[in-house]
C-alpha cells in the first residue's frame, strides 16, 4: 500500500471509530451545516469555528500561510504545508497527542530510532534528515554546516523557527519567491520517503532521497515554467542557482 494512502486510511479509520451508521435506511450526502447544501464558503466558516489546539494562526504564520498558497508547487503539496505550519502532520508524537494508542518504542523516529519523532526532529534535527539538508544546500551552493552549527537545541525548534533558520540560511542567496518552493520540496520528499519506510519497508537512502529531490524540483519547476526553451535540466541538476537566482 503506497505510503500516503496508508496514512490517509489510518487517519480515516481513526475519524470513523466511534460512529455508529444506521443499518435501517439509504445512505445519503448531507451537509449539515447549511440546509441549502454544500459550499466552500459555509465550509471554510466552519473550519475556522472549531476550536483548534493552534488557536489563531500568529502573524508570522500568517505570513507563511500565505506565501505558501502563492507558491509554484502542485495543491496536494500545498495540502501538505499547511498542515506542516498549522503542527497538524500525522508525526508519531502528533498521533500519541491525538489519543491513539502506541507504545513508548513506538513514539520513536522511525529512521533513527532514538528521539520521538517529533514534526521538528523528523524535519529538521534527524542526523538522517540532516544529511539530506546538507546534501540540498551544497547543491544550491549554499554553506548549510556553518548555519547549521548556530542551533543549539534542534529539537525545541519550532515549525515556523525551521522556516526562519532555512530563510536565514537563503536571505540574499536567492530571490525568495522560490522559498516556498524549496523547502516545500525537500520537506515533502522527507515526508514521502519516510512513508514509504514506515509503510512499505522501503530503505532510507540518503542518496535516493536527494536524487528525488532533484528530479521531482526539475519537474515542478519545468512544468511551471513551461514556453521557455532555454530550460536545460543538465544545468538544473548541476547549478539549480541560475535559476532559482532570478
Amino acid at each position: 500500500m503506497d505510503g500516503v494512502i496508508g496514512e490517509e486510511l489510518f487517519e480515516l479509520l481513526e475519524i470513523l471509530k466511534d460512529i455508529s451508521p444506521f443499518l435501517d435506511r439509504m445512505d445519503s450526502v448531507v451537509w449539515w451545516r447549511d440546509v441549502d447544501g454544500y459550499s466552500v464558503k459555509n465550509c471554510f466558516k466552519r473550519l475556522y469555528s472549531l476550536k483548534f489546539p493552534i488557536n489563531i494562526p500568529n502573524n508570522k504564520k500568517l505570513f507563511e500561510l500565505q506565501r505558501l498558497w502563492k507558491a509554484l508547487v502542485p495543491c496536494k503539496v500545498k495540502l501538505f504545508g499547511w498542515r506542516f505550519l498549522l503542527g497538524a502532520l500525522p508525526t508519531r508524537q502528533e498521533l500519541g497527542n491525538r489519543g491513539i494508542t502506541l507504545s513508548t518504542s513506538g513514539l520513536l523516529c522511525p529512521l533513527c530510532g532514538i528521539e520521538v519523532e517529533t514534526m521538528e526532529h523528523l524535519f529538521l534535527g534527524c542526523p538522517k534528515v540532516k544529511i539530506i539538508w546538507m546534501r540540498v544546500f551544497r547543491w544550491l551552493e549554499v554553506d548549510f554546516e556553518a548555519r547549521f552549527s548556530l542551533i543549539t537545541n534542534v529539537d525545541n525548534v519550532s515549525g515556523e523557527e525551521l522556516l526562519d533558520f532555512i530563510s536565514g540560511v537563503l536571505v540574499r542567496e536567492f530571490n525568495m519567491g522560490y522559498f516556498a518552493f524549496i523547502w516545500l520540496l525537500v520537506c515533502w520528499c522527507v515526508w514521502i520517503s519516510r512513508n514509504n519506510l514506515v509503510f512499505n519497508n522501503v530503505v532510507w537512502n540518503e542518496l535516493d532521497i536527494f536524487s528525488f529531490i532533484t528530479s521531482l524540483g526539475w519537474d515542478w519547476f519545468s512544468i511551471l515554467a513551461k514556453g521557455n526553451d532555454d530550460l536545460s535540466k543538465d544545468i538544473w541538476l548541476s547549478k539549480p542557482s541560475m535559476y532559482l537566482d532570478l
